[in-house]
């Protein structure tokens, strides 16, 4: 019995150490094999900034290769001004001359016509300019009439009843500087001599684009002083107006008169200085 006991006692110490060094091997591990134990590392996280979010610009494309500049065009001379004949224009607010070049002469003559810098006819008085318009406005049939018929209607106006006779100062024969201050005076009192009527007159038809002029000299005698008008025509004459014996006669006619040795009308002799 007690050798039972011994050998069961024997057997299970043998059997303890042997599970004892089992759990050992179980647990130690092995000299020859290498660790096989693997760290799992977490990856850093990777920081975006607003301007790497931001897309970037495509690359700037290359410079083309410079090309020899194009030869610039010939200038292109401006075309001549087409000329045109000179000529009197009757406008609606006055009396102008075009040139060749097509504008309007400024501060010259056409014979004794004078243009102003603004390029109107101007006898030289801006007021008496303005009547004169006036007065060819109201008493003739306007731009649009031919020149002649205006010239006519202006003649039969001044010479008509509408204007009355006044002894007043004569001019010196030859002398022609009193226009302006003559035809003032008729227009001013609407009476006057014959050199008052002779001015109005001579004003109107320079208005009109006619070549007038006054004549201070003699008419029936030689001691008789007078005035009258004269105008150079386009066929190459010169005729004779004279609105104040018209007046004082109103039977006469001496609109557009020729001459025969000094004699225009009705034996009327004129006798120039």
């Amino acid at each position: 019995m007690k050798r039972q006991l011994l050998a069961a006692f024997l057997l299970a110490g043998i059997l303890s150490g042997c599970a004892s060094q089992a759990t050992e091997k179980a647990c130690k591990p092995s000299e020859t094999e290498p660790d096989k134990l693997v760290t799992l590392v977490p990856e850093p996280e990777k920081f975006v900034s607003a301007a790497d979010s931001e897309p970037k610009p495509s690359p700037a494309p290359l410079p083309e290769p410079e090309s020899e500049p194009e030869p610039e065009p010939a200038p292109v001379p401006e075309p001549e001004p087409e000329l045109v004949e000179p000529q009197l224009s009757m406008e609606t607010d006055g009396l102008y001359y075009i040139q060749e070049d097509g504008t309007h002469l400024t501060d010259g003559n056409v014979d004794r016509l004078f243009f102003g810098p603004d390029g109107r006819y101007t006898c030289g008085d801006v007021e008496l300019d303005e009547q004169v318009w006036n007065l060819l406005d109201e008493m003739t049939s306007g731009p649009e009439a031919a020149q002649e018929t205006r010239l006519r209607e202006i003649y039969d106006y001044i010479s008509g009843p509408s204007f009355g006779y006044l002894g007043v100062a004569h001019y010196p024969a030859g002398s022609d500087d009193w226009v302006n201050e003559a035809a003032a005076f008729i227009l001013k009192n609407g009476k006057s001599n014959c050199y008052g009527f002779a001015a109005l007159f001579c004003l109107c038809a320079r208005q009109l684009g006619y070549q007038a002029y006054v004549v201070a000299g003699h008419e029936y005698s030689v001691t008789n002083e007078h005035a009258w008008v004269m105008i150079d025509w386009e066929d190459g004459q010169s005729y004779l107006f004279d609105p104040q014996l018209d007046n004082k006669f109103p039977q006469y006619d001496t609109f557009r008169e020729t001459t025969e040795d000094g004699v225009y009308y009705d034996g009327h002799a004129y006798y120039f200085p």
